[in-house]
């Protein structure tokens, strides 16, 4: 199951890879569905996305805010 975050793509990230199961048809035994390689590159992805959110995370903190925000919060308090 892919979630909405799963879908993202940091700019330089190569395209996503096509998924290779099909389902077996009458006596076909199912493919299996991931060989050790691409589990490995499925985490591998993982570990790549997780650094690319913590990334954005980090300079979305490092922002500095708006002169027009912290005058509008100022009038707040």
């Amino acid at each position: 199951m892919q979630t909405k975050l799963s879908k993202l793509r940091v700019q330089g990230d190569p395209p996503p890879v096509p998924s290779t199961t099909k389902k077996p048809q009458g006596d076909e035994k199912p493919q299996r569905a991931a060989a050790k390689g691409a589990t490995n590159a499925a985490a591998g992805g993982e570990r790549d996305l997780g650094k690319a959110l913590r990334t954005v995370y980090q300079k979305t903190v490092d922002e500095a805010i708006p002169s027009e925000m912290l005058d509008l919060l100022s009038k707040l308090g």
